[in-house]
């Protein structure tokens, strides 16, 4: 099905009452929604009722692989790293009716910033400190958000830290054997290094799989 016509089968008064009953406070106003601009992955739009916005999440229409597009993680995640990490925005409300949406789908705050992509948008100030600044704080963000104590976070549940980084080396290897399409002379000696010099830490921290620039939102 056409996402266009998909996205029509989204009976948006619904949800609006939904969330009129599950978040407190809200103005008194009808919902106002915008999708944004669209990933490779989950939909995403913006909800207005009067001057309080948030985003909504949801998986992709039609079929969806087991485990993929986990909008319930997602919130949980978020739930459990927003109050030690406040640059991750709070969740508000997760939902798995289907009668409200075809698919589970989760609500939360919404964040004011800019996203940066190929080219810096005309509000920075293009001068030689400019992607210096960018590049320190988004390793701070990184630092910050790998301090995280996932024990006492309650977040040591998500993941398998023993062998992580054999997995990771071991995982590469086979992805190139699989992907190559001509021999690269020097990839078995690469391979042979790391194998031998994985290194041995007993430290555990959060790994953020798609940690880059055109998925950070910079905001003051």
């Amino acid at each position: 099905m056409p996402i266009e016509k998909a996205e029509k089968s989204i009976n948006w008064k619904e949800i609006e009452n939904y969330i009129h009953n599950n978040i407190e406070a809200l103005p008194d106003e009808r919902m106002e929604v915008k999708k944004f601009t669209e990933g490779y992955s989950n939909l995403t739009y913006m909800i207005k009722i009067g001057d309080w916005e948030a985003v909504l999440r949801r998986p992709p229409f039609g079929y969806t692989p087991p485990k993929a597009h986990d909008m319930e993680r997602e919130f949980k995640v978020l739930e459990k790293v927003h109050p030690v990490f406040p640059l991750a925005p709070k969740p508000y409300m997760y939902c798995e009716d289907s009668k409200i949406m075809d698919k589970h789908f989760y609500i939360m705050e919404k964040r004011t910033g800019v996203v940066i992509d190929d080219e810096l948008p005309q509000a920075y100030e293009q001068n030689e400190k400019t992607g210096k600044q960018i590049s320190e704080a988004v390793i701070r963000a990184l630092v910050d958000l790998q301090k995280i104590d996932v024990n006492q976070a309650g977040l040591n549940y998500l993941g398998k830290p023993e062998g992580y980084l054999n997995r990771q080396v071991h995982g590469w290897i086979k992805r190139l054997k699989e992907s190559k399409t001509n021999d690269i002379n020097f990839s078995g000696d690469i391979e042979k290094w790391l194998i031998n010099n994985i290194p041995k830490n007993n430290e555990i921290s959060i790994v953020h799989n798609d940690f880059k620039l055109n998925n950070i939102l910079n905001y003051s």
